[in-house]
């Protein structure tokens, strides 16, 4: 399988696995699991949220003061909805100490439900007048409490007026509330109550009275006991922009507080809706609602729907001065300017009064507000309620600041698990709401579309890493995706940017880097047969292995390297074949250059060809080898040995005595499969290639083995004994340089070897320097020690024809070489 085949059968892959993200992510496809990976994704944003707040310290907001019912106020005064709770005294207290700070927003995430049901003034008097002796029996039933410590012989005979008694502290204290609500309305406090909107499967149906009243003489919408309090709050319909098509109308009645406070205060829906795993991570600012009746005076049916706000933006509207009925009396060409406008799908955009600029608030289409916990319910400025009813609550200076009031103690029904804790108060929900708001703070959630396009975007990125990347680097590239993208998310959370996907985008960079594994692996089996193949017989076992562990160090393609060349040639060849049969002249190659092979191989060379007789092995390419020269020379001179041993053999099969020259060189050259398309021979080219090719019939010029260049010598000198033949100017070259004999292993050669080598490295020294006659008398010292050393005496006739016709002027030594062979 050729690489274009694996690369378009890796890319239909990951196309086809986009192509399913993009599906689900879109829920094209229908499944039950596709939020799964959203949730997921939730948790991871969880889990960033977390290590921010551990990071980083939340600031405080100044401007927002929470007023708990905490542990210690339900120590005190008791459980919730019992006791002081169920006359309001709580509250009464409350309310006082706040006409005192007067703050400028008094916000109560509670629900005051009207269990007792409105205010009857008539309550008693009905009783009295249904029972003559009821004032008798309760004021008899008081007086024995007292005296008998609240013990009763029979309680069962007093219930009656046990309840009556119940009922009439309640009112008396829903009344009071009521009261006081209508004292703080005066002054310049806002004052926020919560109610909610019931998501049920059959939604609780408005009633007549709810929304035209209880007078049947008029029946109308600003008559109704609900409905207009829903009215007063609403968002004027011409400050809506947006697409409205996914925005949900609930049906549902509405649960109110009780009608004595409506008439003293504003309202704010608290439905707080929970993900499928149950974290509340978005606050709807605004919710719909939608209700119709029959119109009594003419019988058609009226169908009405209204956007009101939440408690959070309700909350903050009030503290920047901005009032919804003041807004709904605008006129049109007044709401071209006015502080508030809704774009769904957008933002809400909100101008603080003697302001220029909006605040943007980014929501969904559903008005859902992705809510930035920056900070648990201990980082916001908050005091117990017990605390408030004394002096406590003047060290907060809640003047002109925004203060909610919430359950906070252990254990009350009112928590849940948010994206900082397992278990908060959900008050803390609506205090990140409009702390985001005042602080500017909010994360941005990418739409589906803006999710699928990130996507898309980073598959894009390593489809082109496939195509262009080796599939090495690209298995590197996605393990650092794996490190990096969710340290870029996160940044995402830190800096309060953008929620980023990270499941799909995860999951894309694990299919692209399987993908590269699978590539990788073909490719790398393709490339180690195609590698066996091509140097199974050309090198050692220990290479070929080497080489199948890590097949991208040989590159096939061509690469620059430092390598050493070896030439090899039998002297006389011509001759010898001529004298020779063809199947002895095959049998006599045979049995020279297996052995001669085996050394080459067995010297972690690289066998590049045969032409004949002559051989051209490489150290260094295509297995990087630093003792490449040291290697060559190794080579060469155990060749010379084994041809010594077998050339006694050889003479006695064929008749023939072989002798070889070789030439050496090293440096860089560019090594790769060259050719054509039918035939690709694994080689190396460059100049020290034909330096090591001319070096070896420079051997004739001195009756020497070996011959090697510089390079070479200045690599393996401390491994082996060469001496310095002279400096050349070899055909084509200006340039001289030293070649050399390489004779043996380092102490290898016999003393009066030695001798003469010294001998010749001194007279050419000497010769060098014009002493022809101190030259030649060193030379004759070792031809009066009768040692025979061939490149002496070429060096001595040489000397003497300087004598008779002196070299050049500017001559430095130099031999010119002017044929290649």
């Amino acid at each position: 399988m050729g690489r274009k085949r694996i690369l378009f059968f890796t890319i239909v892959i990951q196309t086809i696995f986009i192509l399913v993200c993009f599906l689900v992510g879109m829920r094209v496809i229908p499944n039950t699991n596709t939020r799964t990976h959203e949730i997921a994704d939730a948790r991871f944003h969880d889990i960033f949220m977390r290590v921010r707040n551990a990071i980083a310290t939340p600031p405080k907001t100044e401007e927002l003061v929470l007023v708990g019912i905490d542990d210690v106020t339900i120590e005190h005064l008791g459980q919730y909805g019992r006791r002081d709770w169920r006359t309001r005294t709580p509250f009464l207290k409350l309310l006082d100490s706040f006409q005192k700070t007067n703050p400028r927003v008094a916000a109560f995430d509670i629900l005051f439900f009207d269990e007792q049901g409105d205010m009857n003034e008539n309550l008693l008097d009905d009783a009295i007048n249904q029972d003559l002796e009821m004032e008798t029996k309760l004021q008899s039933f008081i007086s024995q409490f007292l005296e008998q410590d609240g013990e009763f012989s029979n309680p069962m005979s007093h219930l009656q007026t046990i309840r009556m008694l119940g009922s009439l502290t309640s009112e008396v204290g829903e009344a009071a509330m009521g009261v006081s609500l209508a004292q703080l309305y005066d002054t310049s406090t806002f004052v926020l109550m919560a109610y909610s909107i019931p998501k049920n499967i059959t939604p609780l149906k408005w009633t007549q009275e709810d929304i035209l009243g209880d007078d049947p003489d008029f029946l109308d919408e600003e008559s109704g006991l609900t409905v207009p309090y829903l009215l007063d709050t609403q968002i004027p319909p011409e400050l809506i922009e947006g697409d409205m098509s996914s925005f949900f109308f609930n049906p549902s009645r509405a649960y109110l507080p009780s009608n004595e406070f409506l008439d003293y205060c504003h309202i704010g829906f608290i439905n707080a809706p929970r993900d499928i795993d149950g974290v509340v991570r978005r606050l709807p600012l605004v919710r719909g609602l939608r209700y119709s009746y029959i119109n009594p005076t003419d019988g058609k049916k009226i169908e009405r729907k209204i956007m009101l706000p939440s408690i959070a933006l309700n909350a903050c509207l009030a503290y920047y001065g901005i009032n919804l009925i003041d807004l709904q009396e605008m006129s049109p060409k007044e709401l071209t300017n006015a502080p508030l406008r809704i774009v769904m799908g957008d933002a809400i955009y909100l101008r603080k009064a003697g302001n220029a600029d909006y605040t943007r608030i980014p929501i969904d289409e559903k008005g859902n507000m992705v809510l930035d916990y920056h900070g648990r319910i201990s980082h916001y400025n908050q005091m117990s309620l017990l605390h408030a009813f004394d002096h406590e609550i003047a060290k907060l200076n809640l003047n002109n600041k925004l203060a909610m009031v919430g359950m906070t103690a252990t254990g009350n029904v009112d928590m849940g698990p948010t994206p900082v804790s397992e278990l908060s108060p959900f008050v803390l929900v609506h205090l990140t709401a409009i702390a985001n708001i005042i602080n500017e703070t909010f994360i941005y959630e990418l739409t589906h579309t803006n999710k699928l396009m990130w996507c898309l975007l980073i598959w894009f990125f390593f489809i082109c890493g496939t195509v262009w990347l080796s599939n090495r680097n690209l298995a590197g590239i996605s393990v650092l995706f794996f490190i990096f993208y969710p340290i870029y998310s996160y940044l995402g959370i830190h800096n309060h940017w953008v929620l980023f996907p990270i499941v799909l985008p995860m999951t894309i960079a694990l299919v692209c880097f399987f993908c590269a594994l699978f590539m990788f692996y073909v490719t790398e089996q393709r490339e180690k047969n195609k590698m066996r193949g091509m140097f199974s017989r050309m090198v050692s076992p220990e290479v070929l292995s080497y080489m199948d562990q890590d097949p991208d160090k040989f590159a096939l393609t061509g690469v620059n390297r430092e390598a050493t060349m070896f030439f090899s040639d039998v002297a006389g060849f011509t001759t010898i074949s001529e004298n020779l049969t063809p199947e002895q002249l095959v049998g006599l190659l045979n049995d020279y250059l297996t052995p001669m092979s085996d050394i080459v191989v067995e010297t972690h060379g690289y066998l590049d060809k045969y032409e004949g007789d002559a051989i051209m092995a490489v150290w260094g390419v295509p297995y990087p080898d630093d003792e490449h020269a040291i290697q060559g020379c190794k080579a060469a001179i155990l060749q010379q040995k084994k041809l010594d041993e077998i050339r006694p053999l050889l003479k006695e099969k064929y008749g023939v005595e072989l002798t070889a020259r070789m030439g050496i060189n090293s440096g860089e050259v560019s090594a790769g499969n060259m050719g054509s398309e039918q035939k690709m021979q694994y080689t190396v080219m460059g100049d020290p290639v034909n330096q090591a090719a001319r070096y070896e019939p420079l051997n004739k010029m001195y009756d020497t083995d070996i011959i090697i260049g510089q390079s070479t010598f200045e690599q393996a000198e401390k491994h082996i004994n060469a001496r310095l033949l002279d400096k050349m100017v070899v055909k084509g070259k200006t340039i001289p340089i030293k070649v050399y004999e390489l004779l043996a292993f380092e102490e290898e050669i016999s003393t009066d070897k030695q001798f003469a080598v010294d001998q010749y490295e001194k007279a050419l020294a000497l010769h060098w320097e014009r002493k022809f006659d101190e030259a030649l008398a060193i030379l004759q010292e070792t031809f009066d020690r009768e040692i025979l050393d061939i490149p002496s005496q070429r060096l001595y006739e040489r000397i003497k024809g300087f004598k008779e016709h002196p070299p050049v002027e500017g001559w430095q030594g130099e031999v010119f070489r002017t044929s290649k062979d």
